[in-house]
């Protein structure tokens, strides 16, 4: 199943465009024309959750999809999930008691001031963050808690960066805990960045934090 899994959570974002040269990052999702009669979903920064319905035999039965942003106003996410909401102007995503351990949070392309806000307590299989052109950078903010990849069938919190300076920031007021999976060489926390060399300088951790360490 953990095989699966990480093929399932490799091919969620396809369609994210990878930079071919050294790029900067810009602020918040790329802009939508409204006067476009049709959307391109791959041309789009998207935040989108997936959810694995899994069997008794440890199988996946099935899997929920739902894009959260682009959406309308209107629009909330189902359950598990019905505790995320997406604030435009100030690039944030809240969740507020999310408890969906089976659970993947994809990002692609929100830019550098992209934000996670935790309330109360959450959990969530994994988070991806893709940079392609714009940037990926994540900021999880809050006073709530956090829990990734409690099984261990993930890959725990990922930030592709691609040729951008995309980075990793959790604040002091954030409790997170991540976990690894050595069985499969994942870790807990990465950033794949083809520019950074100081680890410190790209992950930083602030608060009560387990994640660096192999759970």
């Amino acid at each position: 199943m953990k095989k699966f899994l990480s093929i399932i959570l490799a091919a969620i974002l396809l369609f994210s465009v990878m930079a071919p040269l050294t790029v900067f990052a810009e602020n918040g999702p790329k802009p939508i024309d409204p006067n476009s009669e049709e959307i391109d979903i791959t041309e789009l920064s998207t935040i989108s959750f997936m959810n694995m319905i899994v069997g008794d035999e440890e199988d996946i039965i099935s899997i929920e999809s739902t894009i959260l942003y682009p959406q309308d106003n209107s629009y909330m996410p189902p359950y598990p999930f019905k505790g995320a909401s997406y604030e435009l102007e100030t690039n944030t995503l809240t969740l507020n008691n999310v408890i969906a351990k089976y659970g993947s949070l994809v990002i692609s392309e929100m830019g550098d001031d992209f934000k996670i806000k935790l309330i109360g307590y959450n959990e969530l299989g994994s988070i991806t963050s893709y940079a392609g052109t714009r940037g990926g950078s994540v900021t999880i903010t809050g006073n709530g808690e956090l829990v990734v990849n409690r099984t261990k069938e993930f890959d725990g919190i990922i930030i592709d960066a691609n040729e951008t300076y995309s980075t990793l920031t959790v604040e002091d007021s954030v409790k997170l805990k991540a976990y690894a999976v050595p069985e499969y060489e994942m870790p807990a926390i990465e950033v794949y960045c083809s520019l950074c060399t100081n680890t410190d300088d790209i992950i930083k951790l602030g608060g009560t934090i387990k994640g660096k360490k192999l759970e």
